[in-house]
């Protein structure tokens, strides 16, 4: 039985489905690609740099959704098999791959950024 849940599963309760969340898990390329919104926010807005920590809570709250919904992101295997991406607040595009018994983030990209090549299968290393 998967523990990956979806929205049409029918779990009997709150804390069976806590129980039967998938791990989310961050590949280091989308880890490092939030270190490099936060250093392009700091150094070209400085008064965006205030609204940084709402960025961060934005996306904080797309993953936990993920978790609960993990089918809910657009499926873009055109770009490489089982990639999913989720646009959250038209600033920052996630994208991300559902495996076995958790949910991998490969990437986290900010406004408009031209994400084709970086999501293709050859540039994806797995965990």
């Amino acid at each position: 039985m998967s523990s990956i849940v979806c929205a049409t599963s029918k779990a009997r309760g709150p804390s069976e489905r806590a129980r039967m969340r998938p791990e989310i898990r961050f590949h280091p390329l989308a880890e490092e690609d939030l270190d490099a919104i936060d250093d392009f926010v700091a150094l070209h807005s400085p008064s965006g740099a205030r609204h940084l920590v709402e960025r961060v809570e934005r996306v904080e709250n797309a993953v936990e959704r993920l978790s609960r919904f993990p089918d809910s992101g657009r499926r873009r295997d055109d770009l490489a098999a089982g990639i999913r991406t989720l646009a959250i607040d038209r600033t920052l595009l996630l994208a991300y791959r559902i495996e076995h018994d958790h949910i991998v983030i490969l990437r986290i990209f900010y406004a408009g950024r031209d994400f084709d090549g970086d999501l293709r299968e050859d540039s994806l290393e797995p965990l």
